[in-house]
């Protein structure tokens, strides 16, 4: 497997034409500064290759990740601007997978919204380019098209026939500008209960990516799990995985993992990097998003995404070659995509979204 990681540079604003294919979209912030980048470029990536090779392969999978905030003050103060960003990244650049962290569910801080439908009602908006988007209650959505007429999505909902409580999967349709029927599915994974709702973990299926499901239109048994992989005794917070085992073949995780510096804390990431590594060990596809709470050279970690804690105990992060993935993003960010039975390709992002969290993407070669 190997990783090239590209240049991003930001480029006018994309067309609202659904699907269009991977183009880095402009920073939110480029009217008041100027862009930095994100990824250093390979020179030897310059040259052309002599053979086909994973320079040459087109990249057919559009993986997507971002911690919405919703344990965050400030993050749920503009998430309105948040999931307008997110819709419109998910559409204009093809996004075929996206995972999302602190995603609330009815709690009383985020005034009783579902994150999953906001985000969905948001890819539905970008989509067909429409405005003014509003809940009409039993899961329906309108919104205005630029011509004035006005078009409905249906969310719906559904618990897996394996009776796990901890999981809801939420179904988007509507019709696009062809008149073609178009799904996204969001896969909630519940952390804990929190002010009056949930809080967890979500997944973000697009077109052409479907669950696996029976003859009779359920989902299969153990296409969906929630796994404990460690409890933050600071916090009390239980810390998850989200796993998702596609039709197509791939299973995606989306997981957060513990914050902070302290001893305890450390010792709390190290051991929840453990769990995830026994949770992907076997598995010969895996798309890993997540805000690992890691960064090298800050005070989380020292030497490396994956290095040694600053306090020198026995307990150490794993390798992602350890947990046989490469790293798809940057590395120097607390939010990372990890690949596995693939090539990722290209690494895009677009800051200023959020103060600390950035919606990144990453290109992804079979």
């Amino acid at each position: 497997m190997r990783i090239e990681k590209i240049h991003d540079t930001p480029a006018s604003t994309p067309s609202t034409a659904p699907r269009t294919g991977p183009s880095p979209a402009p920073r939110a912030d480029e009217a008041t500064s100027p862009p930095q980048d994100r990824a250093d470029v390979d020179p030897e990536a310059l040259e052309p290759s002599p053979s086909p090779g994973p320079q040459a392969r087109p990249a057919n999978l559009q993986v997507g990740n971002m911690n919405l905030g919703g344990g965050n003050a400030e993050a749920r103060s503009r998430f309105d601007e948040i999931k307008k960003t997110v819709g419109e990244q998910v559409v204009h650049n093809g996004i075929d997978v996206a995972t999302f962290q602190e995603v609330d569910v009815g709690t009383r801080r985020v005034g009783g919204k579902d994150y999953n439908q906001e985000i969905l009602s948001a890819v539905f908006e970008a989509d067909l380019g429409g405005r003014d988007t509003q809940a009409l209650g039993d899961g329906r959505y309108q919104t205005t098209l630029p011509d004035g007429t006005r078009r409905i999505a249906t969310i719906t909902q559904e618990k897996p026939a394996d009776g796990n409580g901890d999981v809801t999967v939420y179904t988007a349709t509507y019709q696009d500008e062809a008149g073609q029927d178009v799904r996204y599915t969001m896969v909630h994974g519940r952390s804990i209960d929190h002010d009056g709702g949930t809080f967890g973990n979500s997944v973000l299926l697009g077109p052409g990516q479907e669950l696996p499901r029976d003859e009779n239109g359920q989902i299969r048994e153990g296409a969906i799990q929630v796994h404990e992989i460690g409890e933050d005794r600071g916090s009390k917070e239980r810390r998850t995985a989200l796993e998702v085992n596609t039709a197509e073949g791939q299973t995606v995780i989306s997981t957060h993992f513990t914050a902070g510096s302290e001893d305890s804390k450390q010792k709390a990431r190290s051991a929840e990097y453990r769990s995830l590594d026994e949770i992907c060990q076997g598995k010969p596809e895996v798309i890993l998003g997540g805000d690992l709470n890691s960064a090298p050279g800050e005070s989380y970690t020292v030497g490396g995404l994956w290095g040694w804690n600053p306090f020198g105990r026995d307990y150490r992060y794993p390798s992602a070659g350890e947990m046989g993935f490469e790293e798809g993003t940057g590395g120097g960010g607390l939010d990372h995509v990890l690949v596995r039975g693939g090539d990722a390709v290209g690494h895009h992002s677009v800051d200023g979204v959020e103060r600390v969290h950035g919606f990144d993407w990453v290109d992804v070669a079979d």
